[in-house]
């Protein structure tokens, strides 16, 4: 496994090995300087036409609606089309990462169609994240195929969500893109203690580090305000899902090999992904 990319100036060694702690805290706004282009996506300047330079306060998001839905709920829904022509550069953000090892001690077959691992209360007070401060406590994390969110209108492989919940019922998701490549020994490992059976839990009671799971490159991330997507599974479903939740969907991508990803599917035979949302004029924002 390589080591993530080293994208912070004030650290001199690789994400992995950022102190002598389990926790892994990752603080971006070191990051954001200045505002660049990259081929791939437009970037509207923080200094011109209207770019924000501070967090915007509208990814903050708020106890999430289960019931009785409000209109700004049901028009931000959740996955999207990420439009790369059409971003919003960020270049101060408030995010940061605080994860380190978790317990396997509750692996989850959610009836034959997502692998889940629900963290126990330890792990969960132990990994984190934080939106301008506000604590969003690590409770799941599960796998979907394909991804969920297209980028352009492309799916990956597969897409893993890391979800996270603040003590006022707000929840935050990070979104982890996944193509075929080289194969990730942390998340065969995830693969290998599913129960293979519908609604059966395997305790293997082994620990792993939740910072192999991310991408390598952390160093740009895209942002908007959306919902759950479960457990509306199906790709015909368009129910309205709770919200609104922030979500962050990591631009570099994961790799499984093609092997880990038969095996999964061997599995969850049928995939589980929500068909694509629309949009109906939320910005989606680039944060880096």
């Amino acid at each position: 496994m390589k080591t993530k990319k080293n994208y912070l100036s004030h650290f001199e060694k690789p994400v992995r090995k950022l102190s002598m702690s389990s926790i892994m805290a990752i603080s971006l706004s070191a990051l954001f300087i200045s505002c660049s282009v990259d081929k791939d996506d437009h970037i509207i300047d923080s200094d011109k036409e209207g770019g924000l330079t501070r967090f915007p306060s509208d990814l903050i998001s708020t106890p999430i609606f289960t019931s009785n839905f409000p209109p700004f709920v049901i028009a931000a829904q959740t996955p999207i089309d990420i439009p790369t022509s059409n971003l919003t550069s960020v270049n101060k953000n408030d995010l940061e990462i605080h994860y380190g090892k978790m317990l396997l001690s509750n692996v989850t077959n959610n009836g034959n169609e997502e692998l889940k691992i629900n963290l126990n209360n330890t792990d969960t007070d132990n990994n984190y994240i934080t939106i301008s401060k506000k604590k969003y406590n690590l409770v799941n994390i599960h796998f979907h195929y394909n991804s969920e969110h297209k980028i352009d209108g492309v799916y990956s492989k597969m897409e893993i969500h890391l979800v996270n919940k603040s003590a006022d019922n707000s929840y935050a998701v990070l979104g982890v893109l996944v193509e075929l490549g080289s194969a990730n020994s942390t998340i065969q490992k995830l693969f290998e203690n599913s129960p293979k059976e519908a609604d059966q839990v395997n305790m293997p009671n082994i620990t792993l580090s939740i910072a192999e799971i991310l991408p390598e490159d952390m160093s740009k991330i895209y942002s908007y305000t959306g919902s759950l997507t479960t457990p509306n599974f199906g790709t015909n479903s368009n129910m309205t899902n709770g919200g609104p939740v922030t979500w962050f969907v990591f631009k570099s991508k994961q790799e499984i090999s093609s092997t880990q990803f038969n095996f999964y599917k061997s599995i969850y035979k049928h995939p589980n992904f929500r068909n694509i949302q629309p949009l109906n004029n939320r910005r989606v924002y680039i944060v880096k």
